[in-house]
């Protein structure tokens, strides 16, 4: 009867040891996550930020209870087994507030249903509920700005939201397009509080196409008629703090998913502008840059998705031999001149 409860968590794996063995980190909770991003607050402390991939799920951050050591490796690797998931509640004031999970505070405890913190962790679910966090529009990536220490929270979509589940950050029903939130954390630059109780927070862009009012879609004006976006996915920020969007649902309005520049900061924020196109069916995730900003990494999902059957398919993306089915594949982009990507 327990067996579901072995699974949802986040795993962390060492790239620099082949002999390593992936190692659980049940601290920061049982959910579906997107990913989990990693950040260094201002004094020194851990921070892990994860979205719950679920219509009407949360937003989560993690702080570890010890500092982080840049000189001895190896006093890092259990830092995530130590420290208090939060999760947050967004009110219409523009004040994000970092609610604590933690076993005995408030309801979570076992008159509630909660023994003891690792019924909290396993059922954090129903332990977010019970503080009374706000339901999203099913969050996936999180990603940190390098140049300011924002940090930016992806919600792909949720057809189902209705007029009485809207709320300050999700204010549209039937969301079928998604949005991007921004969060703002106390400080500047190297001085950024990342474990801070409470955050501003605003609406980056809310996705759709702009030229449907009933859709209401929100991007810079000068966006072009091929730049916008909608049902973001994986996001990822170049070295110069430009984010990049890639989408997963576009083909479901009959236009191909991507990968979308996005600029963050300035007179053109909220300026979207399109660089890579999907073969048919496919998603792309995981945009990520070397630190010199001149490659891209990207990697192309389920091409050929939308084919009715192995005989009339879509796409044969990559090889486009005919012997060949369509399969996953990692790209890397340069430019032809050696510069540096969206300069």
């Amino acid at each position: 009867p327990n067996e579901m409860n072995r699974f949802m968590w986040v795993v962390e794996f060492d790239p620099y040891d082949p002999d390593s063995v992936p190692v659980k980190r049940p601290a920061l909770g049982r959910k579906g996550h997107e990913g989990a991003q990693t950040a260094v607050s201002s004094d020194g402390r851990l921070v892990i930020y994860s979205g719950d991939d679920a219509r009407f799920e949360f937003l989560y951050r993690f702080v570890s209870r010890d500092k982080v050591d840049m000189s001895d490796r190896a006093a890092n690797k259990n830092l995530l087994d130590h420290g208090v998931l939060s999760v947050a509640k967004f009110d219409e004031d523009g004040t994000l507030t970092w609610l604590p999970l933690v076993h005995g505070e408030g309801p979570l405890t076992a008159e509630n249903g909660f023994a003891d913190q690792a019924e909290v962790l396993i059922r954090v679910r129903f332990a977010a509920s019970e503080l009374g966090a706000t339901t999203m529009d099913r969050p996936e990536d999180f990603e940190v700005n390098p140049v300011t220490g924002r940090v930016y929270a992806v919600m792909t979509k949720n057809k189902k939201r209705k007029e009485d589940t809207v709320n300050a950050v999700n204010t549209r029903v039937e969301n079928r397009q998604g949005q991007i939130v921004e969060l703002i954390p106390p400080g500047e630059g190297p001085a950024v509080d990342h474990a801070a109780d409470r955050f501003g927070w605003d609406i980056l862009v809310l996705c759709g196409d702009p030229s449907k009012s009933e859709q209401g879609s929100s991007f810079h004006p000068e966006t072009s008629v091929n730049g916008w976006f909608a049902t973001p996915d994986n996001i990822g920020f170049d070295p110069k703090g430009r984010l990049w969007v890639a989408t997963d649902g576009m083909n479901g309005i009959d236009l191909a998913d991507g990968l979308f520049a996005l600029d963050v900061d300035g007179s053109a924020r909220g300026k979207a502008r399109a660089l890579f196109s999907c073969p048919s069916g496919a998603e792309c995730t995981g945009p990520s840059f070397t630190p010199d900003g001149k490659t891209l990494f990207l990697s192309i999902q389920h091409p050929g998705e939308d084919s009715e059957n192995s005989s009339s398919l879509t796409t044969r993306w990559p090889d486009f031999d005919d012997n060949m089915p369509p399969r996953p594949s990692v790209v890397v982009i340069t430019r032809d001149d050696g510069g540096v990507i969206g300069g």
